[in-house]
């Protein structure tokens, strides 16, 4: 279901150029788990044509991600750029390539550039979320890293009541 104010019509839309801005936050990418917060700006122009509507579309800001490493919060700069073609009518089974290298959109009329904005912004995270060297929780990565003594090992801190059982049987052998 597209959200109104990112609905563009484009028959309404005058022939020429046509600029548009949004900030999207965390309430915009509430359906992904993976997005903890974000601060997203989003400026577009378009150009109308009689066949067309050209978009240059630019996202700028962070996202915030839970680290693959650390469970801890990351926080992600974007910077991504869309450019697209958006024409008309029926998607055709062999799209043509814009000549320009842009992305051809076929529509009913409308554009939805919510689906756009969440598209270019997820893409603009990487596949691997982590922080650099140094830069996890400590407390996490002592137990990536194999410094903490397993259950199993012997820990000078462990004082419970089995604790002086460990030894009954070592010198029956």
């Amino acid at each position: 279901m597209p959200m109104a104010q990112y609905v563009i019509q484009l028959g309404a839309l005058p022939l020429g150029k046509s600029s548009y801005s949004w900030h999207v936050g965390k309430e915009f990418f509430e359906e992904n788990p993976e997005i903890l917060d974000a601060d997203v700006a989003v400026e577009a122009v378009l150009v109308k044509s009689r066949t067309s509507v050209k978009v240059d579309c630019t996202l700028k800001g962070h996202v915030t991600v839970p680290c693959d490493r650390c469970l801890e919060p990351l926080t992600i700069d974007v910077d991504s750029d869309a450019a697209l073609d958006v024409r008309q009518g029926e998607e055709p089974d062999d799209v043509p390539e814009d000549e320009n290298g842009r992305e051809v959109l076929f529509t009913d009329g409308e554009l939805d550039m919510a689906v756009v904005i969440y598209d270019y912004t997820c893409l603009a995270v990487p596949l691997q979320h982590t922080h650099r060297e140094g830069e996890c929780n400590p407390d996490a990565t002592k137990y990536l890293s194999g410094d903490d003594p397993s259950p199993d090992e012997e820990s000078p801190a462990m004082d419970t009541p089995f604790a002086q059982l460990k030894d009954l049987f070592k010198d029956r052998n």
